[in-house]
């Protein structure tokens, strides 16, 4: 249930939507699917399979704040988005493992999501 107004809370999330495309900034989303099995240990090898590239705002850290949290970046993603935990990002051409996931609720209205994600190493 919204306490907000109908109208107020469409409003909001308007205003949120305007704000993450006016960065221009955007972000590929990648489903990671099991391959075939593979080496010795018989797991799956993720295979990442670009799903779509989405608007975003980007809130980079700085080396300082890095010793605080365990993220590299806080993306704002608008709240239609089809994104899991298990996806990966692609952000200004590095992948991103997706380790947190928030639903921004103003007021019983969903706003954006904030999608914190950490820099992939390795394969």
């Amino acid at each position: 249930m919204s306490i907000l107004p109908a109208h107020e809370g469409a409003a909001a999330a308007a205003d949120v939507e305007t704000l993450i495309r006016s960065t221009e900034e955007t972000v590929k989303v990648l489903k990671v699917t099991p391959a075939e099995e593979s080496g010795f240990s018989g797991q799956p090898a993720p295979t990442p399979e670009v799903t779509v590239s989405v608007p975003a705002l980007l809130a980079d850290k700085q080396p300082s704040d890095l010793l605080q949290v365990d993220h590299d970046y806080m993306i704002s993603l608008l709240p239609d988005t089809e994104v899991e935990e298990s996806y990966l990002l692609e952000i200004r051409g590095a992948l991103h493992t997706v380790v947190d996931i928030k639903r921004v609720n103003l007021f019983g209205t969903v706003t954006h999501l904030e999608v914190a994600v950490k820099k992939r190493r390795g394969p």
